[in-house]
């Protein structure tokens, strides 16, 4: 299984924002993923799947959008790892 994920960062953010960020997620390899995504993280909510990514043929993408609130939270680095079917993404 081959597959291509961007990474990305929220940034810094104040105590009371919250962010959305972009993921598209390409299947390079020459079976099919399945979904949905997950994140392993619960400070980190994916908001938004495409349709797309409930199977991910090989050679196609999938896009998503997962969101972070920094509210109630402490002032440190959070990170999460996306998930989908038995393949680990970073």
């Amino acid at each position: 299984v081959g597959v291509v994920v961007g990474s990305g960062e929220f940034g810094q953010l104040g105590p009371k924002d919250s962010k959305i960020l972009s993921v598209r997620i390409t299947n390079t390899g020459d079976e099919a993923l399945t979904g949905p995504a997950s994140v392993d993280d619960n400070n980190f909510s994916i908001i938004y799947q495409s349709p797309s990514c409930s199977s991910i043929l090989p050679g196609k993408r999938c896009d998503l959008k997962v969101s972070f609130s920094a509210a109630g939270k402490a002032f440190q680095s959070y990170s999460a790892n996306l998930n989908l079917d038995s393949a680990f993404l970073a």
